[in-house]
């Protein structure tokens, strides 16, 4: 009898983001003086490199609009 739980292994993985996404993001934190901790606890995980790749553009864009808010504020 099959049970609901024998392929939770394979669910479970989650990809991260690529190292190339996390420059980006590193780059954007410093850009933005964002504070990388409350970032982290945003998206519930330990470090940005283990962000989960569905996340990524929800990081991104978190991050450009404070960078462009930033930018016209210095106008």
């Amino acid at each position: 009898m099959a049970t609901g739980d024998q392929d939770d292994d394979a669910a479970g993985a989650t990809e991260v983001i690529s190292p190339e996404q996390k420059d980006l993001l590193i780059a954007l934190i410093q850009k933005t003086g964002t504070d990388t901790k409350k970032l982290l606890i945003h998206f519930d995980v330990p470090y940005v490199d283990s962000l989960p790749a569905s996340k990524f553009t929800e990081a991104r864009r978190l991050l450009e609009a404070k960078l462009q808010k930033l930018q016209e504020a210095a106008k």
